[in-house]
């Protein structure tokens, strides 16, 4: 659960997740979102950039401790998010392992120095999910 609060125009922050797929043939992995919610359209205020890393690794803590050679996979607002990549089909390409693999992903999100006084005490949410598709 990564839970956000307090947040005002300019501020940013990072969370990192390690991803592991433990099955036994080749498959395409995608992320995309599910139950997006927003009041006072506070998603389209909030950057979002994903980034994957290159290669299996371990990230430990917060901070994203370990995080390692990386790929942007996404750089726009959570509301796009919400909006574009609404399930497997829609996903975003992640990695395609022929076997067990692991990768660690970064999420960075800035709330626009723009965000208008409307958006103060508002929410934004959405589940990420990752799901494995055998090719």
């Amino acid at each position: 659960n990564g839970t956000v609060t307090g947040m005002k125009p300019g501020s940013t922050g990072t969370a990192c997740i390690t991803v592991s797929y433990t099955g036994t043939l080749a498959s395409v992995i995608r992320i995309y979102g599910t139950s997006p919610s927003t009041t006072n359209s506070l998603s389209s205020y909030i950057n979002l950039q994903i980034e994957q890393t290159t290669g299996s690794g371990t990230v430990t803590g917060p901070s994203c401790t370990g995080f390692g050679a990386s790929t942007s996979i996404y750089n726009s607002t959570l509301s796009s998010f919400g909006t574009t990549y609404t399930d497997w089909t829609s996903g975003l390409a992640a990695w395609s392992p022929s076997g067990a693999a692991t990768r660690d992903y970064r999420f960075t999100y800035t709330l626009s120095g723009s965000a208008p006084n409307g958006t103060m005490n508002s929410t934004a949410s959405i589940t990420f999910n990752w799901e494995a598709q055998t090719t």
